[in-house]
């Protein structure tokens, strides 16, 4: 599922082409389907949850009132529901967001500086937890980071990393239950990962992460970081929309801090022209 959400004004037109390919199609769960961009100024979902989703898109549409639309929203919230919507998109994913050209550069240079303090625990591998189509994994190779193992619950989108990228290990799994061992992983990424998770959901994303990386070794998660959460309009179950969570950087700090890990750099990205929320990040390693 992951990548994150395209956060570039361009990445507009992406919502047309996601609606000819996928709309109305059902994967994986019944009711699994697409919702297109519905004109200039909204774009399309990455990840990662961007404007197509390896995470998601943020929608600063509220939701609507009412008990029942709330218990929808918090239903929508899960994992299995993301990835049955996700998979829906994977094939115009893979081909619209082949790469990290729509992150900002300051992003990249999260990437990088984590990556450099991931680098230092090498031979173990790298986990790249929801990653979608395998797009970082070039760069992720490009930093000196091998093997990388790549994790997502959706099996239309590991199908297409394992068809675009061969020579990667592609492995299913999620956030909240990466299969590998205890203390195995040189560092874990979660690129937009995790918006779709509700309170309980980072948390144990946030002790899975910790249970899988060796001493020292770090985490990085980007995220968004708007005002409120927002029902998607492109990705639906059932008619419902996904949670488009907003995650507050010291609730993310707070929740991997519980999980026993060592905050060590976090910020918050003000929106891009174009880009409704704003961007946040949070490095944190496990104790020595």
């Amino acid at each position: 599922m992951g990548g994150g959400e395209p956060r570039d004004p361009r990445a507009w037109r992406l919502g047309a082409g996601l609606r000819r390919a996928v709309a109305g199609q059902r994967v994986g769960r019944p009711g699994a389907r697409v919702l297109a961009a519905r004109g200039p100024g909204q774009r399309a979902v990455s990840g990662g949850e961007h404007a197509l989703p390896p995470r998601g898109c943020h929608d600063d549409r509220r939701p609507r009132r009412g008990g029942h639309h709330r218990r929808r929203l918090r239903a929508l919230s899960s994992t299995r529901h993301a990835a049955a919507a996700y998979g829906a998109a994977a094939a115009e994913y893979a081909r619209l967001l082949p790469d990290l050209s729509f992150e900002a550069a300051s992003d990249v240079a999260w990437l990088r500086r984590w990556a450099g303090l991931a680098s230092a625990h090498a031979p173990l591998p790298v986990v790249d937890a929801g990653c979608g189509t395998g797009r970082l994994l070039p760069f992720l190779r490009g930093c000196g980071l091998d093997p990388v193992i790549g994790v997502d619950p959706s099996a239309g989108m590991l199908a297409h990393a394992r068809s675009m990228h061969p020579e990667g290990e592609w492995r299913d799994g999620s956030l909240e239950h990466l299969p590998l061992a205890d203390a195995s992983a040189c560092g874990v990424l979660g690129w937009y990962s995790m918006i779709h998770l509700d309170g309980d959901g980072l948390a144990a994303a946030a002790r899975e992460c910790a249970r899988v990386l060796a001493p020292g070794a770090p985490l990085l998660w980007g995220f968004h970081s708007g005002a409120a959460d927002a029902p998607s309009r492109h990705l639906a179950v059932d008619g419902e929309p996904l949670v488009v969570r907003a995650l507050p950087v010291p609730v993310v700090v707070a929740a991997l801090v519980s999980a026993g890990l060592e905050l060590v750099a976090s910020g918050r990205r003000e929106p891009r022209p174009g880009e409704r929320a704003a961007q946040g990040m949070v490095i944190a390693r496990r104790a020595r």
